[in-house]
């Protein structure tokens, strides 16, 4: 029995201050995020179909493993002789190649190389599925706008 109810003798006023404090800058608190701005997250893919509407691209870097379900282009990262503004260019380029959708590849050349750069380990080379076939076709696309700058 005694005056707190049988809860360790802290007040109701304490247990309701103790919490606050502990949901403070936390969602619960009054005007944090919706529901609603929680299921925008659900839009977001690292697979998007060919009908999608997509509005955005940008660089990410992870540990390769875990980006092997959920996204459609990726590279794998190793230490190696390359400079990560060269590893970069030539990942996002890589990307570039990959994509049909006109859209799509004008978001991929509107993702900054400087920030792409600086979210990667110092020197090191990528691998890519795929990735010799994809150089050639890169370097037969330049061949290709030289040749009709040229004319």
């Amino acid at each position: 029995g005694g005056k707190g109810g049988g809860r360790g003798g802290k007040s109701e006023q304490s247990r309701r201050e103790e919490a606050r404090l502990l949901t403070a800058g936390c969602e619960a608190e009054e005007g944090g995020p919706s529901f609603s701005q929680f299921a925008q997250l659900d839009l977001l893919t690292g697979q998007p179909h060919p009908e999608d509407e997509v509005l955005y691209a940008m660089a990410m870097v992870a540990p390769y493993c875990s980006l092997g379900g959920p996204y459609t282009f990726r590279a794998k990262l190793t230490p190696g002789p390359g400079k990560k503004g060269q590893v970069a260019k030539q990942c996002l380029k890589m990307f570039e190649a990959q994509i049909d959708k006109q859209a799509w590849k004008l978001l991929v050349q509107a993702i900054p190389e400087n920030d792409t750069a600086s979210l990667m380990m110092g020197s090191c080379k990528a691998s890519m599925p795929g990735m010799q076939k994809l150089q050639q076709q890169v370097v037969k696309d330049k061949k290709k706008e030289k040749k009709e700058r040229d004319v």
